[in-house]
């Protein structure tokens, strides 16, 4: 497998091998693309938790604990201009305002390494997408401590690897064209 070039990448979306949309020149970088943060993030629901002090703490939540074989609750909020306040221990779930994947190579995100710095995670595990994943990404964020972050900015990369052998069958998962948010789908595994 060998990683594909910005040049490569940017006449591969002009051919349509590549969906990257909005396509921004601007946004190439020498092997890989940055996409923006989108306008909506969801956590899953805590239980407000009185402090004695007679105020909710959202820092002090009781944390519900998440299970797998069921859909967990979420909470959606969208992104005010003037940015949002994300603190440790919680987990965040983000997306990009691009549709972004292929059907003829292997889509992949990773972090920008001056969001890194600040000590924001963008993905936890799932920076890897199929043949034939092209949605939205949901990313998975965590921060190390509070920090605010604000919609639209280049939050993340997409790079492109090549694959050998023939490809028998694209990605026709239960994210399959995604929009916006989506929380974990795992229970739909236990259904069957």
């Amino acid at each position: 497998m060998a990683k594909l070039s910005g040049s490569k990448i940017t006449q591969e979306v002009e051919t349509g091998n590549i969906v990257i949309r909005p396509f921004i020149k601007k946004n190439m970088g020498p092997n890989s693309y940055d996409l923006t943060l989108g306008p909506n993030i969801s956590r899953y629901k805590s239980i407000p938790h009185d402090n004695g002090s007679g105020f909710l703490s959202l820092k002090n939540n009781f944390i519900l604990p998440l299970d797998i074989k069921k859909k967990n609750p979420i909470e959606e909020y969208e992104i005010p201009d003037d940015g949002i306040v994300l603190y440790p221990g919680e987990l965040y779930l983000c997306h990009t305002n691009e549709v972004a994947g292929s059907n003829h190579y292997i889509p992949c995100i990773e972090g920008r390494s001056s969001l890194a710095r600040l000590g924001i995670q963008i993905h936890l595990t799932a920076g890897f997408g199929d043949v034939g994943f092209i949605a939205q990404w949901t990313l998975e964020i965590a921060v190390v401590r509070p920090v605010i972050i604000y919609k639209n900015i280049k939050v993340c990369q997409i790079y492109f690897d090549t694959i050998e052998g023939d490809i028998d069958s694209l990605y026709d998962g239960k994210y399959k064209d995604s929009k916006g948010v989506v929380e974990s789908r795992l229970y739909e595994d236990f259904k069957k």
